[in-house]
């Protein structure tokens, strides 16, 4: 099999934002986390399910609605998601850190939301390789 490197690049917001943009729902995604014996980037390597029926998917389904309510501008709010990115799988200029990370749909063309929160969303690059 082959290793193929491709780029990858996405606006990328801190946990240490979200959390401050949504204190509530962080905390209770923390402590949903934190009582299924996970950590958030363990999480975050399951390919999280917003729709799923437990209890950490729940928590981080109200997370992403009220993300988007949250930053809504003019009646377009953005859009969270969640993703694991492996260090070692990477480029040594990437800029992500290793573990859990937080995309951001809504940003490219700077909606009336983008506009309002880009001095706290961060665009960003990393290198895949599969």
């Amino acid at each position: 099999m082959g290793m193929d490197s491709y780029p990858a690049s996405g606006y990328i917001v801190s946990w240490d934002n979200i959390k401050k943009l949504c204190p509530l729902q962080a905390e209770r995604l923390e402590a949903a986390c934190e009582g299924e014996g996970i950590s958030l980037d363990e999480y975050a390597a399951e390919e999280p399910n917003p729709d799923g029926e437990g209890e950490v998917d729940i928590c981080y389904s109200a997370l992403l609605k009220e993300f988007e309510k949250i930053t809504e501008v003019n009646g377009t709010g953005l859009e969270l998601s969640i993703f694991y990115y492996p260090s070692e799988d990477g480029g040594r200029q990437d800029e992500l850190e290793d573990g859990a990370n937080w995309s951001v749909s809504g940003m490219t063309t700077l909606s009336p939301a983008g506009v309002k929160f880009n001095d706290i969303v961060e665009f960003q690059m990393w290198t895949g390789f599969g």
